[in-house]
């Protein structure tokens, strides 16, 4: 667990997201695999859809870990690249901010 209470994935576990240049999106929700799309263009990238493999989370708290992930990529709205960051953003209201280390083709992860 880490200081605030969240759960620290074990790396077999690990939430990922992989981005091709069309704005389709896939990755793990540490539980089970997914494909999101949306239109990616100028800092804007409003999730219109994820499809979500049915697999079995190992515990009840990655169930809800998984399902809060899923909720807030559904509210994604902007995207900025920063460093090695890619940082998805939802509106102001939803308080939505998701953050990914970048890593090039070839490295491990990919």
């Amino acid at each position: 667990m880490t200081a605030d209470g969240g759960l620290e994935p074990a790396e077999e576990q690990a939430i990922t997201l992989v981005v091709d240049g069309d704005g389709v999106g896939r990755g793990s929700t540490g539980c089970s695999q997914y494909t999101l799309t949306g239109v990616a263009a100028a800092g804007t990238w409003p999730i219109e859809g994820i499809e979500v493999t049915a697999e079995p989370c190992p515990s009840t708290a990655y169930e809800v870990a998984q399902e809060a992930y899923l909720d807030a990529l559904l509210s994604v709205r902007d995207y900025a690249v920063e460093a090695d960051l890619l940082i998805l953003t939802g509106s102001t209201d939803s308080g939505v901010e998701l953050r990914f280390v970048l890593q090039q083709k070839g490295s491990p992860g990919d």
